[in-house]
């Protein structure tokens, strides 16, 4: 399966376990792996034969930009679904960074892969 990577996307989002981390707006580095059969684009050189990347990023701006999240997995979970709602996208990898969540570190990360289906299959919900 061929692969769309989007790297560093800056976001910022209200995000942490603690009311205090919420009370603005975090930066966080968003990196997506979008897998799709591009063969139709790559004959075509047609934008409706592929994946409108730049929707993809628009879309993970507004989710994350308009919300507020306790943890790192669940906005990673709402990214991938928004991902796969896209037509030819069949699985995503995603990856959320949080710079300086860790006094020690230089940012915590959390990555998840999902498939078209695998949601209603593990009854997960949003």
């Amino acid at each position: 399966m061929d692969r769309i990577v989007l790297h560093d996307l800056r976001v910022r989002c209200r995000i942490g376990a603690e009311e205090q981390e919420r009370s603005s707006p975090q930066m966080l580095r968003v990196q997506l792996v979008l897998y799709a059969d591009l063969g139709p684009a790559c004959r075509s050189d047609r934008l409706e034969d592929t994946v409108d990347y730049g929707a993809v990023a628009e879309g993970v701006l507004r989710l994350a930009e308009g919300s507020s999240f306790h943890l790192l997995e669940h906005l990673a979970q709402r990214i991938a679904a928004s991902c796969l709602e896209q037509p030819r996208v069949r699985k995503v990898e995603v990856a959320v960074a949080k710079p300086r969540a860790l006094f020690a570190a230089r940012a915590a990360e959390v990555r998840i892969l999902r498939e078209k289906g695998q949601d209603k299959e593990r009854g997960e919900s949003e």
